[in-house]
C-alpha cells in the first residue's frame, strides 16, 4: 500500500484492523438472553429522548438491528414515553423505518411489546 501521507496511511491500516476485528465479534443473537426477543416486537428504551419499537432481528457487539421500526422523538410531543408505548401496544407500531441499527450503548432496557401493561 502506498500512501502519500503517513497519517493517512496509518488511519487506513487502523480502519482495516478495526473492520477485521468487528468481523470476528460474535453475533449476540446466539445469546440465550437475546433468544427470547428474537423476531418479536420489542420496545427499546434509550438514554436519549427517543424510544424505539419494532421487530428485533439481530445484534452484535455494537448494534441491535430492528426492522419495521418506529423511532419516536419524545421532544416532538407532549406524550410521555410510557403513554406512547402503551398506545403502540393498543393501536400497533407506526413504522417509520424499514430497518435501523441502534447503538447497544444507548439502550437502557429492552422488553417485549407483549409485556407492556396497558
Amino acid at each position: 500500500m502506498s500512501c502519500r501521507y503517513a497519517s493517512h496511511c496509518n488511519t487506513l491500516v487502523l480502519l482495516k484492523l478495526l473492520f477485521s476485528l468487528e468481523q470476528l465479534m460474535p453475533d449476540k443473537t446466539d445469546s440465550p438472553l437475546y433468544q427470547h426477543f428474537l423476531n418479536r416486537e420489542v420496545v427499546l428504551d434509550l438514554r436519549s429522548m427517543f424510544v424505539c419499537l419494532g421487530t428485533f432481528v439481530a445484534a452484535d457487539h455494537r448494534y441491535l438491528i430492528i426492522e419495521n421500526a418506529d423511532i419516536h422523538d419524545l421532544r416532538d410531543t407532549t406524550t410521555t414515553r410510557e403513554r406512547y408505548v402503551v398506545d403502540s401496544k393498543i393501536h400497533g407500531i407506526h413504522c417509520n423505518r424499514e430497518k435501523v441499527l441502534i447503538s447497544a450503548d444507548e439502550v437502557v432496557g429492552i422488553s417485549l411489546l407483549d409485556d407492556v401493561i396497558a
